[in-house]
C-alpha cells in the first residue's frame, strides 16, 4: 500500500474501514476471526510531526482580508480557542453576553461528505471566557448576519444511511 498511498493517515484510515468491514463478517458468521487482529499485520505508525499554529501575524492578516461575514470565525478562534467546527456549531443559546462566557456544546463534523452534529472533540463541552473585545465583535456581527437555524442530524451515519 506504501507504494500507491503515500499519506499515513491514509493508509491507517483505509486499513480502519477494512477492519470495520472484516468484523461484520464475523459478526454475520462469514468469517471465524478478523484477519486484520493478526499478529502478523501491522498497521502504520502513526505520523510524529507536530502541526504549528499560525502565528499571530498571519491569524490576524487572515482576519483582515476574510469576508466580513466569515471573519468571525478566525476572531473566536483566535479569541476564545474553538475550534474550526465549533465555531460552526455555536447558537445564540451559547452566548452569554452578561457573564462574558461560550458554552461550547456542540461542533459541526463532515462525515462522508454529510455534516452532522456532534459532541465537542473528546464528547467534552465546556465554557470559555469571551473577552469584552470579542463580546462586543461578537454583537455586531449578530446585527450585521442575524443567525439563522440550522437542523442537522446527531452523531454518526446509522447502518443505513447513505
Amino acid at each position: 500500500m506504501e507504494a500507491t498511498v503515500s499519506s499515513v493517515d491514509y493508509r491507517r484510515g483505509i486499513l480502519s474501514e477494512l477492519s470495520s468491514i472484516l468484523e461484520a463478517a464475523v459478526d454475520a458468521k462469514r468469517l471465524s476471526r478478523n484477519p486484520m487482529h493478526a499478529k502478523s499485520v501491522r498497521r502504520p505508525k502513526a505520523p510524529r510531526e507536530r502541526r504549528e499554529a499560525w502565528s499571530l501575524q498571519t491569524a490576524l492578516r487572515v482576519r483582515d482580508v476574510i469576508s466580513a461575514r466569515n471573519c468571525i470565525a478566525v476572531v473566536l478562534g483566535l479569541g476564545c480557542g474553538l475550534r474550526q467546527g465549533e465555531v460552526f456549531g455555536l447558537g445564540p443559546e451559547d452566548i452569554d453576553y452578561a457573564r462574558g462566557v461560550l458554552h461550547v456544546r456542540r461542533q459541526v463534523q463532515a462525515i462522508n461528505g454529510r455534516l452532522y452534529f456532534t459532541l465537542p472533540k473528546g464528547a467534552k463541552t465546556r465554557t470559555v471566557d469571551m473577552p469584552a473585545s470579542v463580546a462586543e465583535k461578537l454583537k455586531r456581527h449578530t446585527e450585521t448576519f442575524p443567525p439563522v437555524e440550522v437542523e442537522l442530524p446527531w452523531g454518526r451515519p446509522g447502518p443505513d444511511a447513505r
